[in-house]
């Protein structure tokens, strides 16, 4: 039975290019038979710690039945049949993905029927919530849903991938102490955004999204329990590329079909195989370019060369890995004969494969992790020949069989395969070891973990003094002043700073409200020290800056003090509901990502209305007061990230931000805000670089300009569909003209 084509939800359809690097596809049938594990007779003895039944999640937006998956789908499912069967763990498996086949309810039954499993479906977010485009990312939306739904149960153990972030906001109420306190979050690392644009020697394409998933999946590998890969190359590609890496982690290869029974080789006929996607980090063009070289040397002459492509097509320049074959085929001489094998489902290929054993395997990535295309060929025995590149080399027991992944080492090696003068093929582990290896970590190592406590002692008294400042609207500030009076641990000052240029006199009720309640009213015609304090003997543990227009509710402190107590972090910033100040009507809840500044430098992903943080003499001086003006806390965010300071986000909303115009919100900084980020983020940067990154922000600017515009023309329904093609054609033509000028200059 054929995979159905590979189709995307509408949030991931922008990012199907950088989706598609998975090999072969894998379905699912009523009839399939159910995974029987290795006897562990004669293996090694691992003494189990585990003394009741485990309650397991893995979750993952791909896996083998619901998904026309490749390599990280076929991982989960394996693992989780095998915690399921083979250690009798509770498991269910969170699916976050688009069900492509079937329904919810079939997929239910087959799992529960065939695996002991408990499938569940948490369906990829449909809207925005109403968020701003420029703000708005669905998969960071999934990641808080998944948090949602994980919060809700108890588990023992949660099995996450770093691929598209669906941890990141689980990952981040742990390490803030808000849930999981005793479960433990593991993280597995397959291929990351940023790894698979390094492979696919691809520059970004999708903009603010790709920004904030690549930030997502950095801060999984960080933050988790236990990090999990099935190579060391990956390890090193990740310490390589500044990703800083947990203490705990181990390499556990990945667990396969144990179905898959060796069949061996035939001595090599006239048949190549190239079998992986069709794309450029599977080396796709290198092999085309190998071949059309042995061809024009004539090595192929006299005789009918076989060359079967078994895989589907992904990215290439020419527009797909079909077209690059197309532009080959013209340059081949009649002695080689292609084949285009790229519809074919997981079992048709293996069976494919089986049936052509005396072909020649080829498998020339020019980056690549521990591909299942080369796994499942060494464990059938196929007469395979591989790239010596990533983590490939570490599935093989020698050498002899590999090549560098350039073109005249791929095309001596290939006549070697056709000649027969390669050794047989040695796999460096089967599916007993890699069974042994996960049953150990699962049962035992995991079991080593100690679930901290906080780094401070909870319950002690607040220690918070809060600066507030005025905003534009009185019955605004009251709303502020009220929230603050009903707050669940009291804050031991409250400071309201007044602009008495911009807001005149203090009303009469504020300030006999603060009397009352001992609180101060600064009115500072200059920027002022906080050695001003009136009380400098008693130093607070914590200040909290509220901006104007932001409403706290009553758990604020409480939650944010023991947040920041729990992790230890240098500050904190939180959720919160942005409303409208004229309608007073909820528009969105703001959820910043935390420290992304290479996205906090065009967009507001970092925080805003909330400020909890340590004393520190940049505070005490005047910047205290920049703080708490307009974007002062984004700004502050950008040069604490800059500074190396830690800090982080709480996932929940823990206050409302009142707006003149919330549509408009977090889109763009003015001016001398901007400068402000910028600077503090190149300042160590030649003038020419600041140059660049300051004509960056510009372009990104026109391109948001020229989009609100189709947005603009599409909701008044003004022009056309044909006027408002035409507009944005004409207005993409303009920026990219201008970006294009940039470049040249």
């Amino acid at each position: 039975m054929n995979c159905p084509e590979k189709r995307y939800h509408p949030i991931l359809r922008p990012l199907g290019m950088f989706l598609s690097w998975r090999t072969g596809c894998f379905t699912l049938t009523a009839k399939r038979a159910r995974p029987v594990w290795p006897s562990s007779s004669g293996a090694a003895h691992f003494p189990s710690t585990m003394k009741e039944k485990k309650r397991v999640c893995v979750i993952s937006p791909e896996i083998v039945g619901p998904h026309t998956n490749g390599g990280i789908g076929t991982h989960c499912y394996y693992l989780s049949a095998f915690l399921s069967k083979q250690l009798g763990q509770d498991v269910t498996f969170l699916y976050t993905g688009k069900i492509e086949r079937r329904t919810e309810a079939y997929w239910e039954k087959w799992f529960r029927d065939n695996l002991g499993i408990t499938f569940a479906w948490l369906r990829p977010p449909k809207d925005p919530d109403g968020t701003p485009p420029s703000l708005h990312s669905g998969l960071a939306q999934t990641a808080g849903l998944v948090y949602q739904w994980l919060a809700a149960r108890k588990f023992d153990h949660c099995h996450f991938q770093e691929m598209l972030g669906n941890g990141f906001r689980c990952f981040q109420a742990k390490r803030l102490g808000l849930a999981f306190r005793e479960t433990i979050l593991t993280c597995t690392v397959h291929s990351s955004w940023e790894w698979v644009c390094q492979a696919m020697q691809s520059l970004p394409q999708t903009g603010m999204e790709e920004l904030q998933v690549k930030f997502m999946e950095r801060y999984c590998i960080q933050h988790c329990d236990w990090l999990i890969s099935p190579s060391e190359y990956m390890l090193r590609w990740l310490a390589e590329n500044q990703v800083r890496l947990p203490e705990p982690k181990s390499v556990l290869p990945y667990l396969f079909d144990p179905e898959l029974k060796p069949v061996g080789h035939e001595p090599a006929a006239d048949h190549l195989i190239f079998f992986g996607r069709l794309e450029v980090r599977k080396g796709l063009l290198l092999f085309l370019e190998a071949l059309l070289e042995l061809d024009q040397a004539g090595e192929f002459a006299g005789r009918n060369l076989r060359v079967t492509f078994l895989g589907r097509s992904g990215y290439t320049p020419d527009g797909g890995g079909l077209a690059s074959i197309e532009n080959f085929r013209g340059k081949f001489s009649n002695s080689i004969q292609l084949e285009l094998l790229t519809e074919m489902g997981h079992r048709q290929a293996m069976e494919f494969l089986t049936d052509n054993r005396h072909a020649l395997v080829v498998c020339p990535s020019l980056v690549d992790n521990s591909p299942y295309a080369i796994i499942e060929s060494l464990q059938l025995g196929l007469n395979i020949i591989a790239a010596r590149s990533g983590g490939i080399p570490e599935l093989f027991a020698g050498e002899e069989r590999l090549f560098a992944p350039e073109r005249d080492e791929l095309a001596k090696k290939i006549m070697a395969g056709l000649k027969n003068e390669l050794p047989a093929p040695t796999k460096k582990y089967d599916l007993k070891r890699s069974s042994e290896l996960w049953q150990d970590f699962t049962e035992n190592k995991l079991a080593e973990i100690q679930l901290r406590a906080g780094r401070e002692q909870l319950g002690r008294a607040s220690g918070v003094r809060v600066f507030v400042t005025a905003s534009a609207s009185e019955a605004t500030l009251r709303r502020t002043l009220a929230g603050l009076d009903s707050q669940t641990l009291s804050p031991e000052s409250v400071t309201l700073v007044w602009n008495v240029r911009a807001n005149g006199s203090v009303p009469e009720d504020v300030r006999k409200r603060c009397q009352q309640r001992g609180w101060e009213i600064l009115e500072p015609a200059r920027p002022m020290d906080l050695s001003t304090n009136p009380n400098p003997a008693s130093e607070p543990r914590y200040h909290l800056y509220l901006s104007g227009g932001f409403v706290p509710a009553a758990t604020l402190c409480e939650k944010m003090v023991a947040a920041l107590d729990w992790s230890g972090l240098n500050a904190l910033t939180c959720w919160s509901d942005i409303t409208d100040t004229h309608e007073q009507t909820r528009a969105f809840t703001f959820a910043p990502l935390g420290p992304c500044i290479e996205g906090g430098i065009f967009r507001n992903l970092l925080g805003a209305g909330c400020l909890l943080t340590r004393p520190n003499e940049i505070l005490r001086a005047n910047n205290w007061q920049r703080v708490l003006a307009p974007d002062g806390i984004w700004v502050h965010l950008a040069e604490c990230t800059v500074r190396g300071e830690v800090w982080d986000v709480l996932p929940e909303v823990l206050g409302a931000l009142e707006v003149a115009q919330p549509e408009k919100f977090g889109a763009a900084l003015d001016y001398n805000s901007q400068m402000e980020i910028l600077n503090s983020c190149t300042a160590d940067f030649p003038i020419w670089l600041r140059y660049i990154l300051v004509n960056a922000v510009g372009a990104d600017r026109k391109l948001h300009e020229a989009e609100q515009q189709m947005e603009c023309m599409r909701s008044q329904a003004k022009y056309t569909p044909q006027g408002v093609v035409y507009k944005v054609k004409r207005e993409t033509k303009r920026v990219i003209k201008q970006l294009q000028n940039l470049g040249k200059s």
